[in-house]
């Protein structure tokens, strides 16, 4: 696990400023657009991720994804999820390995009362097998 992360003031504003990308030029994913579905995340429903971009270099097993969610500095949750895995979960028509292209797909994200209404920072940064950032991308939310 992640130590408590580290939230960049260097992003650029997607989705109507709720999300941000924090990733770099060189990051093997590029971001053209991020859509959340509703526009604020929602307590107590499904939430709708949409990520549209380019993926610059091969998508293989051993891929993650890193989640971390900040409440007023006090960190509710941080796992590491596997992005093929996820990608078999929802039964998106693209299964690894995934070779270089224009990339979109959706996931979604149950938002329960375990969380304490608030201002929220989730982090979510994504690496290869090889340990290269893959993207790196900040939702800042009200509940």
């Amino acid at each position: 696990m992640a130590a408590l992360a580290q939230f960049s003031t260097d992003c650029r504003p997607l989705a109507k400023g709720v999300v941000s990308d924090c990733g770099k030029s060189n990051d093997v994913f590029q971001f053209s657009d991020i859509v959340l579905t509703p526009e604020a995340p929602t307590w107590n429903a499904t939430n709708y991720i949409r990520i549209q971009g380019t993926l610059k270099e091969t998508l293989t097993y051993g891929t993650y994804v890193n989640v971390t969610i900040l409440q007023g500095g006090k960190q509710h949750d941080d796992n590491n999820k596997e992005l093929c895995a996820m990608l078999d979960q929802l039964r998106t028509q693209k299964r690894c390995p995934v070779s270089p292209q224009d990339i979109a797909f959706v996931n979604s994200l149950d938002i329960t009362s375990y969380f304490p209404t608030g201002n929220y920072k989730i982090k979510v940064i994504g690496f290869t097998n090889t340990s290269r950032q893959l993207f790196n991308f900040r939702i800042d939310a009200t509940i």
